[in-house]
């Protein structure tokens, strides 16, 4: 909302007026919560899965399994600050096992924001044959990741919750 709006309905005596001054588009990006019609388009940011994490000094041997609920075999790699600096799959830790996460990470995995829509990214996961892709802020923190089978539209998941 606009300062100017902000002030008026401060003004009117309202008590929770928020002016967020990065703007919709950024409040969107964040996956922070929103209303829309019934119907409305599906945004990346309502059909997340878990993403195991694990920091850029963990030892490879640390890392036997993912979480039950998260993507299996997938773990996002990060930084004190908790920004996503790389990703591990399964495989690399079978050819990196002395080594520690920051060695063996894919870096600058391909990240998306919560407020792209679900099916134009399906398209492209589709067409790429990609299996899943990471969601995270505009400041780079993990939000959670979109599956092949995330999501409503006659998938096997619903959003997460």
């Amino acid at each position: 909302m606009s300062p100017r709006a902000a002030g008026r309905l401060n003004r009117l005596g309202f008590t929770h007026v928020y002016d967020y001054v990065a703007g919709k588009a950024d409040w969107l990006a964040a996956g922070r919560p929103t209303e829309h019609a019934p119907g409305g388009e599906t945004r990346v940011g309502e059909v997340l899965t878990a993403v195991t994490t694990c920091h850029l000094t963990d030892p490879i041997s640390d890392l036997a399994t993912t979480h039950a609920d998260a993507v299996p075999g997938v773990w996002a790699v990060v930084d004190d600050a908790g920004v996503v600096q790389g990703r591990l799959r399964e495989a690399d830790l079978a050819q990196h096992g002395d080594s520690i996460a920051e060695t063996a990470m894919e870096i600058g995995p391909t990240t998306v924001r919560a407020n792209e829509p679900l099916d134009a990214l399906r398209e492209r996961m589709d067409g790429l044959d990609v299996d899943h892709v990471l969601v995270t802020t505009p400041e780079g923190h993990l939000l959670g990741a979109v599956t092949s089978t995330s999501g409503p539209a006659g998938t096997a998941e619903g959003p997460a919750g």
